[in-house]
Protein backbone atom coordinates (compact mmCIF):
# COMPACT_ATOMS: atom_id res chain seq x y z
CA UNK A 1 0.00 0.00 0.00
CA UNK A 2 2.67 2.12 0.70
CA UNK A 3 4.43 1.85 -2.50
CA UNK A 4 1.57 2.25 -4.35
CA UNK A 5 0.83 5.86 -2.46
CA UNK A 6 4.54 6.72 -2.97
CA UNK A 7 4.22 5.66 -7.42
CA UNK A 8 0.99 7.24 -7.58
CA UNK A 9 2.35 10.29 -5.70
CA UNK A 10 5.85 10.44 -7.93
CA UNK A 11 3.28 10.02 -11.26
CA UNK A 12 0.84 13.13 -10.09
CA UNK A 13 4.50 15.10 -9.54
CA UNK A 14 5.53 14.66 -13.22
CA UNK A 15 2.24 14.89 -14.59
CA UNK A 16 2.13 18.27 -13.08
CA UNK A 17 5.26 19.50 -14.29
CA UNK A 18 4.71 18.00 -17.89
CA UNK A 19 1.40 19.74 -18.03
CA UNK A 20 3.23 23.06 -16.82
CA UNK A 21 6.33 22.31 -19.12
CA UNK A 22 3.94 21.96 -22.19
CA UNK A 23 1.77 24.59 -21.29
CA UNK A 24 4.94 26.89 -21.53
CA UNK A 25 6.55 25.33 -24.39
CA UNK A 26 3.16 26.67 -25.96
CA UNK A 27 2.99 30.24 -24.65
CA UNK A 28 6.63 30.50 -25.40
CA UNK A 29 6.32 29.05 -28.86
CA UNK A 30 3.03 31.22 -30.11
CA UNK A 31 4.74 34.43 -28.89
CA UNK A 32 7.86 33.69 -31.76
CA UNK A 33 5.25 31.88 -34.55
CA UNK A 34 2.39 34.23 -34.71
CA UNK A 35 4.65 37.18 -35.30
CA UNK A 36 6.76 35.13 -38.16
CA UNK A 37 3.64 34.13 -39.75
CA UNK A 38 2.13 37.61 -39.78
CA UNK A 39 5.48 38.75 -41.36
CA UNK A 40 4.99 35.37 -43.75
CA UNK A 41 1.29 36.73 -44.47
CA UNK A 42 2.59 40.36 -45.11
CA UNK A 43 4.75 39.41 -48.02
CA UNK A 44 2.05 39.87 -51.01
CA UNK A 45 1.29 43.48 -49.56
CA UNK A 46 4.74 44.28 -49.43
CA UNK A 47 5.23 43.05 -52.68
CA UNK A 48 2.41 45.06 -53.84
CA UNK A 49 3.91 48.09 -52.45
CA UNK A 50 7.22 48.45 -52.83
CA UNK A 51 9.33 47.95 -56.11
CA UNK A 52 11.21 44.37 -56.74
CA UNK A 53 14.30 46.49 -56.32
CA UNK A 54 13.60 48.30 -53.32
CA UNK A 55 11.86 45.26 -51.89
CA UNK A 56 15.30 43.57 -52.23
CA UNK A 57 17.00 46.60 -50.89
CA UNK A 58 14.86 45.71 -47.27
CA UNK A 59 15.23 42.14 -47.15
CA UNK A 60 19.22 42.53 -47.65
CA UNK A 61 18.35 45.00 -44.66
CA UNK A 62 16.85 43.37 -43.09
CA UNK A 63 19.61 40.32 -43.49
CA UNK A 64 21.90 43.05 -41.60
CA UNK A 65 19.87 43.55 -38.90
CA UNK A 66 19.79 39.89 -37.76
CA UNK A 67 23.27 39.89 -37.78
CA UNK A 68 23.81 43.32 -35.74
CA UNK A 69 21.55 42.36 -33.31
CA UNK A 70 23.95 39.79 -32.27
CA UNK A 71 26.21 42.57 -32.09
CA UNK A 72 24.07 44.59 -29.67
CA UNK A 73 22.92 41.67 -27.03
CA UNK A 74 26.79 40.42 -26.96
CA UNK A 75 25.54 36.95 -25.74
CA UNK A 76 24.36 39.19 -22.58
CA UNK A 77 20.86 36.86 -22.97
CA UNK A 78 22.63 34.13 -22.27
CA UNK A 79 24.96 35.08 -19.96
CA UNK A 80 21.97 36.56 -17.36
CA UNK A 81 20.17 33.13 -17.69
CA UNK A 82 23.73 31.04 -16.89
CA UNK A 83 24.60 33.19 -14.18
CA UNK A 84 21.22 34.03 -12.49
CA UNK A 85 20.15 29.71 -12.35
CA UNK A 86 23.06 29.59 -10.39
CA UNK A 87 22.12 29.36 -6.34
CA UNK A 88 23.92 31.75 -4.37
CA UNK A 89 23.76 34.74 -7.21
CA UNK A 90 21.60 37.70 -6.83
CA UNK A 91 19.24 37.36 -9.92
CA UNK A 92 18.48 41.37 -9.68
CA UNK A 93 22.25 41.89 -9.62
CA UNK A 94 22.77 40.23 -12.40
CA UNK A 95 20.26 41.39 -14.45
CA UNK A 96 21.31 45.36 -13.46
CA UNK A 97 24.48 44.21 -14.59
CA UNK A 98 23.84 42.53 -17.87
CA UNK A 99 20.99 45.18 -18.71
CA UNK A 100 23.88 47.85 -18.03
CA UNK A 101 26.07 46.36 -20.67
CA UNK A 102 23.55 45.77 -23.24
CA UNK A 103 22.32 49.16 -23.06
CA UNK A 104 26.31 50.52 -23.29
CA UNK A 105 26.51 48.63 -26.23
CA UNK A 106 23.37 49.48 -27.89
CA UNK A 107 23.25 52.82 -27.67
CA UNK A 108 26.72 53.58 -28.79
CA UNK A 109 26.53 51.28 -31.82
CA UNK A 110 23.33 53.27 -32.50
CA UNK A 111 24.98 56.56 -32.25
CA UNK A 112 27.57 55.26 -34.63
CA UNK A 113 25.20 53.88 -36.96
CA UNK A 114 23.34 57.31 -36.80
CA UNK A 115 26.11 59.11 -37.73
CA UNK A 116 26.34 56.65 -40.83
CA UNK A 117 22.36 56.93 -42.17
CA UNK A 118 23.04 58.56 -45.16
CA UNK A 119 26.50 56.61 -46.02
CA UNK A 120 24.45 53.41 -45.33
CA UNK A 121 21.09 54.88 -47.13
CA UNK A 122 23.57 55.49 -50.13
CA UNK A 123 25.19 51.88 -50.20
CA UNK A 124 22.14 50.49 -50.29
CA UNK A 125 20.44 52.39 -52.66
CA UNK A 126 17.76 53.56 -50.00
CA UNK A 127 15.87 57.20 -51.52
CA UNK A 128 14.71 57.63 -47.85
CA UNK A 129 17.46 57.81 -44.84
CA UNK A 130 14.82 57.75 -42.44
CA UNK A 131 14.05 53.99 -43.09
CA UNK A 132 17.85 53.61 -41.63
CA UNK A 133 17.03 55.61 -38.24
CA UNK A 134 13.97 53.40 -37.99
CA UNK A 135 15.80 50.15 -38.21
CA UNK A 136 18.59 51.34 -36.24
CA UNK A 137 15.80 52.34 -33.50
CA UNK A 138 13.72 49.30 -33.32
CA UNK A 139 17.44 47.47 -33.15
CA UNK A 140 18.41 49.88 -30.32
CA UNK A 141 14.59 48.91 -28.55
CA UNK A 142 14.78 45.25 -29.14
CA UNK A 143 17.97 44.89 -27.39
CA UNK A 144 16.85 46.98 -24.50
CA UNK A 145 13.74 44.76 -24.14
CA UNK A 146 15.96 41.48 -24.40
CA UNK A 147 16.98 41.25 -20.61
CA UNK A 148 13.40 42.12 -19.38
CA UNK A 149 11.91 39.54 -21.32
CA UNK A 150 14.80 37.34 -20.18
CA UNK A 151 13.97 38.20 -16.98
CA UNK A 152 10.22 37.21 -17.44
CA UNK A 153 11.39 33.79 -19.17
CA UNK A 154 13.59 33.01 -16.05
CA UNK A 155 11.15 33.98 -13.87
CA UNK A 156 8.60 31.35 -15.68
CA UNK A 157 6.08 34.15 -15.96
CA UNK A 158 5.32 32.52 -19.56
CA UNK A 159 1.90 34.01 -19.85
CA UNK A 160 2.86 37.64 -19.23
CA UNK A 161 6.07 36.94 -21.77
CA UNK A 162 3.89 35.86 -24.40
CA UNK A 163 1.25 38.96 -23.65
CA UNK A 164 3.53 41.43 -24.14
Amino acid sequence: MVFKHFWTEIIGQLTGEIKKLASETVLYGLSTILPRALNFLLVPLHTRVFAQSDYGNLSELYGYVAFFNIIFLFGMETAFFRFANKPGHEVKHIFRITQSVVMGISVLLSIAFLFLVETVAKQQSISNSNTIIWIVLTMLVDAVVSLPFANLRQQKQAMLYATL
